[in-house]
């Protein structure tokens, strides 16, 4: 925690950041409308334009508004963004006709009655639970905690200074003593010394870099006392530390400006924070009293019940749902692995919604406005996925099409990955210039990892598969076979080395094994016109007006967005 150099915590969340960005690569998201052939919906709907739209409302599609706030955030989470669409006012346009579709499929939905007492109603309520309890945790419990300067003390070093060390590790005392006798006695120079020793730190020659006074890795406070008191080229004796018999050198020390000491006060504060409330999330859930946590939690049947109290019955559908739902979002608390585990975060969860609803959380603007577009997006998703099925190709049309499109269903290609992340572009290429000349990958990754000696990260990633990142990311990464070396790439503000150490060529599957894929594949490919047929015939009981103005602004943002990344892509 109290280490400066944060690459650490790069190095840590670097492949998980992979794993998030698959994530969202992965998602089942329509596929835009493309230029040329049949208008789109917001195209179509340029005849009611209207400037009597306020500002706030993009578009008026039959008696639902698209807000300005909603635009927003399709265009920043779209997939068809500035640099696939062409320009900020085309992703705009595009972001706007599949919230305009929307509207149209879920008003004709909604009409019918078409999803009452159905999965996605269910979908719907525990959803809605799941977020009146994240209202109830942050805009509730959060503010009860608070932090002050008395109880900050203990996480605060007693004078504001750091040391650069250096750290020899050895197996046992003697061999402690006898690296410190022969550098005291000139045979041999400390660097040569920690070499030999044990642990990550030996490659590094020892070197650790600068620590303050109350860093965790010295737990013992007298160790800390002793090496503060030393002056630069001093060494302790040799003690039992964390990673064993230890031998401290200072190599320089100096003082802490008033922005480093700011930063630590931050940096204490919110660590205290968090355990603050940490404790807090839990003494709050132990006062909700469930008469039921069912341990068959992995039960077949759908309407099992799971969990019961506080007058509601959840059952093994409801928590599945409540998994799902978590996954997809990763707030899963804490990344349980066990179902009881997960059954416990879900009695908590629906505590904190029972608090919310009496707490009128729900009646809140934002939170019904939420939940209102997560309403209309999911019905439309089922409507839409109707419209799919109702495409029903025969199975000479299915095998002439697979026969054109073979490569799309071949096993996929996967690798395995090493991922070295580095805090500047000329520090990452000398990195990437040193695994060539092979150096070991691993131990690369560490130096760029941390100063610290307990450093880690170095852990392989995969398997990985194409689907799971931008295409042009993809390119790069597919390009390289066992024991290649990427190029630099930039990558959510870092720089990033990658080494292959697996790679898996994928082999193209009979049509009989593929026959769903390939169907799937045929309607995606085959259902738009249908949809846009159903989008006019919507259009001719719903009528879409469109504020021009709304669009003017989230293009703008877009390009302001753009300009900011330097014009790169998203993932850069």
């Amino acid at each position: 925690m109290f280490f400066r150099d944060d690459s650490k915590t790069r190095a840590l969340c670097i492949p998980l950041l992979l794993w998030l960005m698959c994530a969202g690569c992965r998602d089942g998201e329509r596929n835009p409308p493309q230029q040329g052939g049949a208008k789109t919906a917001a195209e179509n709907a340029a005849a009611g334009r209207t400037a009597d739209l306020s500002p706030q409302t993009a578009a008026r599609v039959g008696g639902l508004d698209v807000t300005l706030s909603d635009l927003r955030g399709e265009a920043a989470d779209s997939k068809y963004d500035a640099y696939k669409a062409g320009s900020p006012e085309m992703s705009a346009l595009r972001a706007l006709d599949k919230l305009i579709t929307d509207r149209l499929l879920y008003q004709e939905a909604a009409e019918k009655k078409a999803y009452e007492n159905s999965p996605i109603e269910r979908e719907l309520r525990v959803t809605q639970e799941v977020w009146l309890a994240s209202l109830y945790v942050n805009e509730v419990l959060r503010r009860q905690v608070k932090v002050s300067e008395e109880e900050m003390k203990p996480f605060l070093p007693d004078k504001w200074d750091s040391v650069e060390i250096s750290m020899l590790v050895a197996d046992d005392e003697a061999a402690a003593r006898k690296a410190v006798s022969a550098v005291r006695e000139g045979k041999s120079t400390f660097e040569e010394e920690a070499k030999k020793g044990a642990g990550t730190i030996a490659p590094k020659k020892g070197r650790v870099g600068w620590i303050l006074r109350n860093t965790a890795f010295f737990t013992d406070k007298r160790h800390v006392d002793r090496i503060f008191s030393l002056k630069p080229g001093e060494m302790t004796d040799p003690f039992l530390g964390p990673l064993g018999w230890t031998v401290v050198r200072v190599d320089n020390r100096r003082g802490l400006s008033k922005l480093e000491i700011e930063e630590i006060k931050n940096t204490s504060r919110e660590g205290l924070y968090n355990r603050k409330f940490d404790e807090l999330l839990n003494r709050d859930a132990a006062l909700h009293k469930w008469t039921q946590y069912a341990d068959n939690t992995v039960a077949k049947s759908p309407g099992a019940v799971v969990l019961e109290g506080l007058g509601r019955v959840y059952t093994k559908a409801d928590f599945d749902t409540f998994v799902k739902i978590h996954l997809q979002s990763g707030h899963l608390i804490q990344q349980p692995e066990t179902p009881r585990e997960i059954l416990r975060n879900f009695a908590r969860h629906m505590s904190w919604a029972e608090e919310a609803g009496r707490a009128g959380h729900d009646r809140r603007t934002e939170f019904i406005e939420r939940m209102r577009s997560f309403r209309i997006a999911r019905t439309a998703q089922a409507v839409e996925a109707k419209i799919k099925e109702s495409v029903k190709p025969d199975k000479d049309e299915l095998l002439a099409y697979y026969k054109k499109n073979k490569n799309r269903f071949r096993e996929e290609d996967s690798l395995w990955l090493l991922i070295l992340s580095a805090g500047g572009q000329s520090q990452a290429r000398e990195f990437r210039k040193r695994a060539e000349a092979g150096e070991d990958f691993k131990s690369l990754i560490r130096q760029a990892g941390s100063d610290a000696p307990d450093a880690r990260g170095a852990e392989e990633v995969g398997p990985l598969t194409r689907k799971m990142f931008p295409p042009d990311l993809a390119a790069i990464l597919f390009s390289l076979r066992e024991g290649d070396v990427s190029q630099v790439i930039p990558l959510a503000g870092q720089y990033i080395v990658a080494k292959c150490t697996r790679f898996k060529g994928g082999k193209t599957k009979s049509f009989e094994a593929v026959r769903k894929e390939v169907l799937n594949a045929y309607r995606n490919d085959n259902y738009m016109p249908l949809l846009e047929k159903k989008v006019a015939e919507l259009k001719a009981r719903y009528p879409v007006r469109m504020n021009e103005k709304a669009v003017e602004i989230v293009a703008n943002e877009i390009r302001e967005e753009a300009a900011k990344r330097g014009g790169k892509p998203k993932y850069h």
